[in-house]
């Protein structure tokens, strides 16, 4: 009938004090024994929790006072729980009272507890370096536990959304402490949950995942598989259900725990209604009452009573399911469980319709559309209480921007006003100085202009002049092309790159750098022309514009570069002497046979792969672009794109001119 086993959680959380932030390991594994211990056999957990309280200072014993509450709300001793957690105002007592909240169906007040506990605990878990500096340092456990009740609370709830976000968030906790048994839980639920939003895959996943990991502990496998026995009842597959529970029941023997086996004996009657088997449902929900009685499971307690209800409805046995339906009815039903009420009404009606218990089957069939009505009220209700709290938050947040605004605009008008007091008090004291000094403060205010224009002046020089070579620079380059607008580059264009630079940093050093840069500049511009204008392009490369070059001169000019600056050594301040050759790319634009213009960038673009193709031939070279046969955009791009497959084609005409050191 329902998801009962999934829903129950053996919670392993501990909390080590009352301003903890450190996990204290040895206890925190002492604690999760004695929690597994007190599920199945509580009796033997008080023995050894006894035995703990006999190891421990009574000053350092809240601890233990939390394990036992722990142990009492396993127990469903939920008073003796909560007596405790009331008499304290603790993340741990919080905790304690929320779980006894759940077991009571009071979920709106677990919810909040819970949520208080996350608040005040999960900021401490949100340093952890990883796992290679070991486990979390922090209470990861209570923090889980917390977000895992409201997570059950937002899925009795149907908001399917918000307990998948928390249950990832367990698990997150669960993976960073390094707890398989705990985080193969918190895998199953979320395959749960997964499946419930029709993320079939995703459920796969998870309920694998949580298979594997749970695959050392056959308590928790155990639990797992009870998940997939669910999974496949939604599927319809009710032999893969049978051969789960079956599988599980086996597991949960061999654990020796007696009351998850009742959990799955509950599971199982519910199997046998549903396929029509009353008898053995019988016999399954009598086999689980006892131990789920002993133990305080409420809702696995209703569910396995009305199992054992609805079998007596069909085996006819009619007054001992009377007997069971007075006992479910003094059972607690939560706020949010109106759903798997209902769900019990319809089963309990069609059962009684079945044999043909018309009455009964008539005023089961009424209370129910009556639980129905009252949950599509509540629902209604429930979302026009939002909105009204949304339109209340919104309303009152646009007063209080509204009230901001005023005392804004009170504060500027009251300083505007003592603002003119000030200046009219200061004016009438100038005012006699003005006619003395107007003369002078004219004069000082022309000689501060020119100053500022002649800063400014400098400052525009300074922003593009290179600081090491004192060549202009890129951008004093891009403005003088700015300047010229749309007109295309004329004259020759060269792009130079000092060759294997890196290797000279890397083997005399970066100021040895330098050194070359400023030598391979001078070089430069002592072989160029008046109006020829040189910058350096960036780190090790330059660039040449000769405006007035003609398209027969510009190898002449490659041939005389590329001997300026390989023919003579570079002298360095160690006393080495340091032979340096440069690669050059170059073009004079208009380009033949057909006079090709470019745009600077573009031209720019074509200059660099031809330097490119010059170094990839060599370096200590220079190659060039000397005709170039293109109709439209289109065949400029393809020539970009394989400058050397263009080469080749005969779309450009490329020569080249070899350096001295090529020669030599």
């Amino acid at each position: 009938m329902k998801r009962l086993l999934a829903g129950l959680s053996l919670s392993l959380s501990l909390g080590l004090g009352v301003q903890a932030q450190v996990l204290d390991l040895a206890k925190d594994q002492r604690a999760v024994q004695l929690l597994l211990l007190g599920y199945d056999h509580p009796a033997k957990a008080d023995a050894e929790l006894r035995a703990m309280r006999a190891e421990t200072a009574p000053a350092q014993g809240d601890w233990l006072d939390y394990l036992e509450a722990r142990l009492r709300v396993q127990t469903g001793d939920l008073e003796a729980a909560a007596q405790w957690a009331r008499g304290l105002n603790t993340p741990m007592a919080s905790l304690v009272l929320a779980l006894v909240h759940e077991r009571q169906g009071r979920d709106s007040e677990a919810l909040r507890l819970a949520e208080a506990v996350q608040h005040d605990l999960a900021a401490n878990c949100k340093a952890w370096p990883g796992p290679r500096e070991g486990k979390l340092d922090c209470d990861f456990r209570l923090v889980r536990e917390a977000l895992r009740l409201q997570a059950r609370v937002q899925l009795r709830r149907s908001q399917m959304g918000s307990a998948r976000t928390l249950m990832e968030q367990a698990l997150s906790l669960a993976r960073a402490g390094q707890d398989n048994e705990i985080a193969a839980h918190d895998l199953a639920d979320l395959a749960d949950i997964h499946d419930l939003l029709d993320q079939q895959e995703l459920s796969r996943q998870a309920l694998a995942n949580a298979l594997k990991l749970a695959a050392d502990s056959p308590r928790m496998l155990a639990r797992i598989k009870s998940y997939e026995a669910m999974l496949a009842t939604r599927r319809g597959d009710r032999d893969a259900q049978l051969a789960a529970y079956t599988e599980a029941l086996t597991l949960a023997r061999s654990a020796d725990s007696p009351r998850l086996e009742a959990l799955l004996l509950g599971n199982l009657a519910d199997y046998y209604l549903h396929t029509h088997k009353p008898e053995q449902a019988k016999q399954h929900a009598e086999a689980a009452l006892p131990v789920l009685q002993r133990f305080g499971e409420p809702r696995a307690l209703r569910n396995a009573r009305h199992n054992l209800a609805v079998a007596l409805v069909l085996l006819r046995q009619f007054d001992g399911a009377r007997q069971q339906l007075a006992l479910i009815d003094k059972l607690p039903v939560g706020g949010d469980d109106s759903a798997s009420r209902g769900e019990e009404l319809r089963e309990l009606g069609a059962a009684w319709a079945k044999v043909g218990q018309a009455k009964e089957a008539l005023a089961l069939y009424h209370a129910e559309r009556r639980l129905t009505l009252e949950d599509q009220q509540r629902a209604r209700e429930a979302v026009m209480a939002d909105l009204r709290a949304k339109y209340d938050a919104d309303a009152q947040k646009a007063n209080l921007e509204l009230r901001r605004r005023e005392h804004e605009l009170n504060q500027q008008t009251l300083s505007n006003q003592e603002a003119v007091r000030k200046v009219t008090l200061i004016g009438a004291v100038l005012l006699g100085l003005c006619a003395v000094i107007a003369v002078l403060a004219l004069a000082r205010m022309r000689q501060a202009h020119r100053r500022l224009r002649a800063n400014q002046a400098l400052l525009q020089v300074l922003s593009e002049r290179d600081p090491l070579t004192q060549l202009a620079n890129r951008r004093h380059f891009q403005s003088a092309m700015a300047a010229r607008g749309d007109e295309p580059l004329a004259g020759g264009l060269l792009m130079i790159d000092i060759d294997h630079f890196k290797r000279i940093n890397d083997s005399h050093g970066h100021g040895a750098g330098d050194l070359v840069i400023q030598a391979v500049a001078k070089r430069l511009q002592a072989t160029l022309r008046e109006g020829d204008l040189l910058v350096r392009w960036g780190g090790e490369e330059f660039l040449i514009l000769a405006p007035s070059l003609r398209t027969s001169h510009v190898q002449v000019l490659v041939d005389r570069l590329l001997l300026a600056v390989g023919e003579k050594p570079v002298a360095l301040e160690s006393g080495e002497s340091l032979r340096v050759t440069i690669s050059i790319g170059f073009g004079c634009f208009p380009l033949p046979p057909s006079g090709l213009t470019l745009p600077w960038e573009r031209a720019i673009n074509w200059a660099d792969l031809a330097l490119y193709a010059a170094k990839h031939r060599g370096r200590n070279r220079g190659v060039g672009i000397v005709e170039a046969q293109a109709e439209d955009d289109e065949s400029l791009v393809r020539i970009e794109s394989d400058f050397e497959g263009a080469a080749a084609a005969a779309r450009i005409k490329l020569a080249q001119v070899i350096g001295p050191i090529a020669l030599s």
